[in-house]
């Protein structure tokens, strides 16, 4: 039964990232089918709008021009989680979508930094007629959605293991007076 609950995880694993990158891909490829770069749509106005931008740098365009770092960060982070996945098989399934979503959108921004040198973004928010946020796009999505399940994961697991510690260093209940005297038949 383990080993069945460990191919539907691997599997379900490799499933989600492999949407992730392919829902990133044709987000990225109907934008520029669609948008000049650097043009503008408005898709929910005033608060959401399509723009194409060249991100040359990480997600949310920090560390701008450094895109070789990031694709070998990125490079070592998917290898990371994908070792650990395979080698420790956590269980659950909040760590598979977390681990899923993480490896689809990271490889989803480096095929993009290593076949074209910049990451293509999209997604505008607005507020009070001008842009709040950094553009991003999909895979920014799921590695920011990955990192908050990742967190709501490990906070599950330390409260399991206080949990656990808890109840180890608790002392056993004490019985009643006269248990040990009392028959079976007189127990419910």
């Amino acid at each position: 039964m383990n080993k069945l609950v460990n191919l539907y995880e691997s599997s379900a694993f490799f499933l989600i990232a492999l949407c992730v990158f392919l829902l990133d891909q044709l987000s990225k490829i109907h934008i520029e089918a669609t948008l000049a770069y650097q043009q503008s749509r408005p898709l929910w106005e005033p608060f959401l709008y399509l723009t194409y931008v060249r991100n040359q740098g990480a997600a949310f365009s920090l560390l701008w021009g450094h895109g070789n770092i990031l694709s070998l960060i990125g490079l070592a982070v998917v290898s990371v989680v994908v070792v650990v996945h395979w080698r420790s098989r956590p269980t659950g399934p909040l760590y598979t979508l977390a681990a899923g979503l993480l490896v689809g959108g990271a490889i989803g921004n480096m095929y993009d930094r290593f076949t074209l040198g910049y990451v293509r973004d999209m997604v505008d928010l607005h507020w009070a007629g001008r842009n709040v946020f950094p553009i991003w796009n999909v895979a920014d999505m799921a590695v920011v959605g990955a990192v908050g399940l990742f967190i709501l994961f490990s906070s599950w697991m330390e409260t399991q293991r206080q949990a656990f510690t808890a109840s180890d260093a608790s002392p056993a209940p004490l019985a009643p007076a006269g248990a040990s005297e009392l028959s079976s038949e007189t127990m419910p």
